[in-house]
């Protein structure tokens, strides 16, 4: 039997303090929008198992309440700075990433969904946000979706079905985000901040060692050794290389880049699914973690979505098709607000793949790794974080090493490795 200690992060099995009875009488006037509200008892646990992510500390709160002598009883999802001392805490306490997400929740996505409502389309892209706080402490409390239906994926890969509404979804989002950023860039003017500008994040070795660690592991297999000079070449620049994406908006805007609401984090365990519980037919997706939005190109989260989202066969077989149908609804979607500017060409979103190629690189060197683990339910959030020889474990997962004699190759045939070495 699974201890609690195995299955959850250490940080979640014990609640802060101040998240009290105080804390939920405050947060239930405020979603109530009442002055008095009583609360009777409240039951925490963590809100998410290992491995769903990375960054805060998140609880499920059970809360029977009064409201003049009516009871009511609710569930929230209640997301909170790391507090206990270690990696997590280091890494996170400098960056912005709570000031952006109350951004998104705030003013960003009730924006973004007045306007599918003007035009009759009833997408919802996030869950609804109950209530935030930014000083003493920072939290967010959402409701909890799992009332409604909805589940993180965790035994398998998202399946085909899946994957197409989920390039809708990111298309609806991106052409909304293009479109404002066109006509209210003042929006956006605090969403400066995504994975690779913000030192705290970037600098840390979870994101910095897994290049060295991609090319140990390339050297030691005959079949990818062809490789190791691509990557060494890689490795100098990488980071810089990085940064200038996501930095390209605010500091060297290019005429030939497709600027949208970038969701910076765009990967499976950020999704949350419902499916009917009779034919188990997918009814909707909605969107999880806006901590690392920001004004970038549509690469950032087309990248993301390839190595992040997509099954190994969907990467393999199926992304030009997924690639195409994304982009079928980003312009769709302009055509429908009626987006009165140039509608970026198919060609030209294609291209900012190879444009920002560095980005992919980064993720298939450092992150699809962390995928594989997560699949073969063997990733250890706090080792990921702490301990290179733990990493190096995740680079033997055979699915990987298959998945790159597949997919270097075609790589080095699209000529992204040109004028490398």
């Amino acid at each position: 039997m699974t201890s609690p200690t195995e299955s959850f992060h250490e940080d979640e099995l014990v609640p802060p303090e101040w998240v009290n009875i105080d804390f939920f009488e405050a947060v239930l006037q405020s979603c109530e929008n009442v002055t008095k509200v009583e609360v009777c008892k409240f039951k925490l646990t963590p809100g998410t198992v290992k491995g769903d992510h990375f960054a805060s500390v998140i609880f499920r709160a059970n809360v029977d309440y009064k409201i003049q002598g009516l009871q009511k009883k609710r569930s929230l999802i209640i997301k909170i700075m790391p507090e206990m001392e270690g990696a997590k805490k280091d890494m996170l306490m400098e960056t912005h990433i709570f000031e952006t997400e109350v951004t998104l929740y705030t003013k960003v996505l009730p924006k973004f969904e007045s306007i599918l409502r003007s035009i009759g389309d009833s997408t919802k892209i996030g869950p609804n946000c109950l209530y935030f706080s930014l000083h003493p402490k920072k939290c967010i409390v959402f409701e909890d979706l799992v009332p409604l239906g909805y589940t993180v994926q965790r035994d398998r890969e998202i399946n085909m079905e899946e994957i197409r509404e989920i390039m809708r979804k990111l298309a609806v989002f991106h052409a909304i985000g293009y479109s404002l950023n066109i006509k209210e860039p003042e929006l956006f003017d605090n969403l400066k901040y995504g994975l690779m500008n913000q030192s705290a994040i970037c600098d840390s070795e979870l994101m910095t060692d897994g290049i060295a660690i991609f090319i140990e592991m390339l050297n030691e297999i005959p079949s990818l050794r062809m490789y190791k000079p691509y990557f060494e070449a890689i490795q100098k620049n990488l980071f810089k290389k990085c940064r200038q994406t996501y930095d390209e908006f605010r500091e060297n805007r290019q005429n030939d880049s497709i600027y949208v609401l970038c969701h910076g984090d765009f990967n499976y365990k950020n999704l949350m699914f419902k499916h009917n519980p009779i034919d188990m037919k997918l009814e909707d997706i909605l969107i999880l973690d806006f901590q690392l939005c920001h004004v970038g190109t549509t690469a950032t989260d087309l990248y993301n979505t390839f190595y992040m989202a997509c099954s190994r066969e969907q990467r393999m077989h199926h992304f030009e098709e997924l690639f195409h149908l994304y982009y079928n609804h980003f312009k769709a979607t302009l055509e429908k607000i009626d987006f009165h500017s140039t509608i970026p060409k198919f060609a030209e979103v294609k291209a900012m793949f190879l444009k920002h190629k560095y980005l992919g690189f980064f993720l298939l060197s450092s992150f699809l790794p962390m995928c594989y683990g997560l699949l073969s339910k063997t990733l250890d959030a706090e080792k990921l974080m702490s301990s290179r020889e733990y990493r190096k474990t995740l680079y033997n997962d055979k699915g990987y090493i298959e998945e790159l004699q597949h997919l270097l190759p075609k790589l080095l045939h699209r000529g992204y490795f040109e004028d490398l070495v």
